[in-house]
């Protein structure tokens, strides 16, 4: 009985490690593609502050990645040797610019990426 007891101790724990090792990995796999959607909206932001965009309250518009690199604000949109395409809703919220980015490439596909 002991010995069924410490076998389902020791499956249940690798589980749980080989879990936690998934979950690692791929959080350390997406980590520059987060760096690039980070880039982006860092970029629109310029984008708006240099081109004087005023965006009235609950306002939104979308910025496509080939203006920002236009507009030289974003450098490139390659990212671990993956093109990518992508863009920035910003949305006036009356008190802030909301900015989140979207990104498509071939390893990674932002959550909400509306084609």
């Amino acid at each position: 009985m002991k010995k069924m007891y410490a076998a389902w101790i020791f499956i249940i724990g690798g589980l749980l490690l080989s879990l936690v090792f998934i979950g690692l990995n791929i959080n350390r796999e997406n980590k520059e593609y987060r760096a690039l959607e980070n880039d982006m909206v860092e970029a629109a932001q310029k984008y708006i502050i240099n081109n004087s965009v005023e965006l009235a309250n609950g306002e939104s518009i979308k910025l496509q990645d080939d203006i920002l690199l236009r507009s030289e604000v974003l450098k490139s949109m390659k990212t671990k040797d993956d093109e990518c395409t992508g863009y920035v809703k910003v949305k006036n919220t009356g008190s802030k610019l909301d900015a989140k980015a979207y990104i498509k490439c071939k390893g990674y596909t932002s959550q909400d990426y509306i084609e």
